[in-house]
């Protein structure tokens, strides 16, 4: 239980420092976004390792589809940040960051019952 805890709050800060350095102007607090959200998903990928190795005997199928989010997660961040440094933010990829933000979340309150 601790760890899904650690996990979906994971969650929540990625998509809070994700949407914060989106949006702001300064460069240098841009970057200190991305390493809060570096951190986030490092712990994220973290929990997640250990909630693979916890529940996949319950919900194979569930566990595979949140870690394919998981590693579809990372490269999304950092072409959204790779797109702010370059001036040209494309709303698709923030888009699909919260639709994956989501979708996660839902299945692991599945995973949970």
């Amino acid at each position: 239980m601790r760890w899904i805890t650690i996990n979906l709050t994971c969650w929540f800060l990625l998509m809070i420092s994700n949407g914060i350095g989106l949006n702001l102007h300064s460069e240098k607090r841009m970057i200190q976004s991305m390493i809060w959200s570096r951190l986030f998903y490092c712990i994220l990928i973290i929990s997640q390792v250990i909630l693979t190795i916890r529940m996949f005997a319950h919900h194979p199928w569930l566990v595979i589809i949140c870690d394919l989010i998981v590693l579809i997660l990372i490269p999304v961040v950092e072409t959204n940040y790779r797109f702010k440094e370059q001036s040209k933010i494309n709303h698709g990829s923030v888009i699909l960051l919260c639709i994956c933000s989501f979708v996660f979340i839902f299945l692991q309150i599945l995973i949970l019952n």
